[in-house]
């Protein structure tokens, strides 16, 4: 959400829920891009009792975080987003009952993985089990 509303100061060191966030007009990355993102979202406010009032559609992931900062309404955005440290954005994170998630998926040629690519399956694989008991 930009970092001047009320909820960016008062918020920031716990979770909220997204039912919280019902009368906010939301900022979306457009569906035809994340067809998945997006119907989760709608899905998840659904589930909490709301119908989103999407008041932008943004083409680009980050493009969404530069329309927060303006002031255009707020996005959830995958936790990722966050280490963009976008000025006048302050990232606040969901309850984890929203059941919210932005997956990711790893291909690559079976068989054994040495030097770079196995340094790369071995922090992705530490960072799985790490979010796991987060």
């Amino acid at each position: 959400m930009p970092d001047h509303h009320p909820r960016a100061r008062k918020d920031t060191r716990r979770r909220i829920s997204l039912a919280s966030l019902a009368e906010e007009p939301l900022i979306l990355y457009r569906r035809p891009t994340g067809p998945g993102l997006y119907d989760s979202i709608i899905a998840a406010c659904r589930a909490a009792g709301f119908s989103p009032k999407v008041a932008q559609e943004a083409t680009r992931m980050v493009s969404t975080l530069s329309l927060v900062a303006a002031g255009l309404g707020i996005s959830i955005v995958p936790e990722s987003m966050a280490r963009l440290e976008t000025a006048g954005v302050s990232y606040l994170r969901l309850d984890r009952a929203t059941g919210l998630v932005a997956p990711l998926a790893l291909a690559r040629k079976k068989g054994p993985a040495a030097g770079t690519l196995g340094r790369l399956l071995g922090i992705v694989t530490r960072r799985v089990k790490d979010r796991a008991g987060d």
